[in-house]
């Protein structure tokens, strides 16, 4: 199985573990507590992790679609709350996201050299 099912898979069960509408909410502090460990306590409500947690989705797909994001005025926002998640998720991936990071330099260069590039490809 390639890569993208196993994606597909986890996101799905962060997902649904992750949900105010569940019956059976009694393990979700014991899902929190052992893989959120460094998410600050005040955060740890279902409620306010599944907000986070389909922002983070929502961008995944739009970017994994190849649809426009750069429209998003909190961008920006979002990136840092991914970097945050990362870390409460696992500190080792967050120094490799944060080391091979290259948003802030993308980002500031705006959509200038995108249009360029996409102008000298199909012009």
């Amino acid at each position: 199985m390639d890569s993208s099912f196993y994606a597909q898979l986890e996101q799905t069960f962060t997902k649904s573990r992750l949900s105010v509408y569940r019956q059976d909410g009694a393990d979700d502090n014991t899902v929190i507590k052992s893989c959120l460990k460094k998410c600050p306590s005040n955060m740890r409500a279902i409620k306010s992790l599944q907000n986070i947690f389909d922002k983070i989705r929502i961008l995944r797909n739009r970017v994994s679609h190849y649809e426009r994001i750069v429209h998003w005025k909190d961008l920006k926002n979002q990136h840092e709350w991914l970097l945050e998640c990362i870390y409460w998720l696992d500190e080792n991936a967050f120094r490799f996201a944060f080391e091979t990071d290259v948003f802030d330099y993308l980002y500031a260069a705006g959509i200038k050299p995108f249009l360029t590039l996409v102008e000298k490809k199909w012009s």
